[in-house]
C-alpha cells in the first residue's frame, strides 16, 4: 500500500515540477488552458524537443486511456455475458475467448466508424 502512494504522490507532484519549470512565476493561467499553457512553456523552454515531448506524453495519455477504457467495456460486457447465460458458454464450449474478441472486434469497429 505505501508503494502505490509513495508512486502517486509522485504522480501528482512531476506535473507541479514542470508547470514550475516551465512558467513564468505570477502568470495567470485561464482555468481551461493550463495544460497549454504548459506545453507552450515547454516548446519555449527546450524548443523543437518540448514540442516533440508535449506531443509524445499528451499521446501517450490519450492512448493508454483509450486502451484501457476499451478494454474495460469489453472484458465487463464479456463478463456479463458469460455469467448470466449458460446457452452463451455451451455456445464457445466454455472458452470465454471465443466470447471477449468478438465483441473487441465489434466495438473496435463501431468506434472507428465514428
Amino acid at each position: 500500500m505505501g508503494r502505490v502512494y509513495f508512486g502517486a504522490m509522485i504522480g501528482m507532484y512531476l506535473p507541479g515540477i514542470l508547470y514550475c519549470a516551465v512558467l513564468p512565476k505570477g502568470q495567470t493561467l485561464p482555468s481551461w488552458g493550463i495544460a497549454a499553457s504548459s506545453a507552450s512553456g515547454l516548446i519555449l523552454k527546450l524548443g523543437n524537443f518540448g514540442w516533440f515531448l508535449a506531443l509524445f506524453f499528451g499521446f501517450w495519455i490519450m492512448y493508454s486511456t483509450a486502451i484501457s477504457n476499451v478494454d474495460l467495456v469489453v472484458r465487463q460486457s464479456t463478463d456479463m455475458l458469460w455469467f448470466s447465460s449458460e446457452r452463451l458458454r455451451k455456445f464457445a464450449k466454455m472458452d470465454i475467448r471465443k466470447i471477449y474478441y468478438p465483441l473487441l472486434v465489434i466495438l473496435t469497429v463501431w468506434l472507428s466508424r465514428t
